[in-house]
C-alpha cells in the first residue's frame, strides 16, 4: 500500500509505460479505496479526478471494456460484469481478466463468465505458480504452464 500512496503522479494517475492508463489508475483507486484512512481518501480523490478527464481507449472493443470495468467498479456503478468473450481469455489478456473478475466479486458485481467460480480460483492458483516459476527458475525447474481456459465443448452449460 505505501508503494500505491508514494508512486501516484500529482496529476493523479499512476504511471505505467508508455502512459498511465485507466485500467491501471482505476485497479489501483479500487484498492486503496477499501483500505481507509486519509491517506488513502486523498490518493483515491486525485484518481477520480484524472479519471473523469479520461476516455476509455477506443481502438478495440477488449481495451475498452478492461478501461472501464475497474472504473465502473470504483464509482459503484457497475451492473453485472460481462466478462464471456472468449478474447477475454486468451494468453494477451488472461492475467487482466482473472483480476477483474476477482475484483468485481471482491466489490459484490455480478460476474458473468464462461467458467465457473471454482474453475477461476483454479486458474488464479495456476498464474500464481507460474508466475513463481518465473522468479524461481535458477532454483527450481520450470514446469509447463497450466492451460485452464481451453474452448468449452458445444453443448455444455455453466
Amino acid at each position: 500500500m505505501r508503494y500505491c500512496l508514494d508512486t501516484q503522479e500529482p496529476r493523479g494517475s499512476w504511471q505505467i509505460e508508455p502512459d498511465p492508463r485507466m485500467f491501471d489508475t482505476a485497479l489501483v483507486a479500487c484498492a486503496l479505496s477499501r483500505a481507509g484512512g486519509p491517506a488513502s481518501a486523498a490518493v483515491v480523490e486525485r484518481a477520480c479526478a484524472w479519471l473523469e478527464r479520461r476516455a476509455p481507449q477506443d481502438h478495440d472493443p477488449v481495451a475498452r471494456l478492461l478501461d472501464e470495468i475497474p472504473w465502473h467498479l470504483l464509482r459503484g456503478s457497475a451492473g453485472p460484469i460481462d466478462l464471456r468473450g472468449p478474447t477475454l481469455y486468451g494468453d494477451l489478456y488472461r492475467r487482466k481478466t482473472i483480476l477483474l473478475y476477482a475484483l468485481a466479486r471482491s466489490r459484490g458485481a455480478r460476474v458473468l463468465s464462461p467458467y465457473t467460480p471454482p474453475q477461476i480460483k483454479e486458474a488464479r492458483r495456476a498464474l500464481l505458480r507460474e508466475g513463481r516459476h518465473h522468479a524461481d527458475e535458477a532454483v527450481e525447474p520450470r514446469r509447463p504452464p497450466v492451460h485452464l481456459f481451453a474452448p468449452r465443448s458445444p453443448g455444455r452449460q455453466w
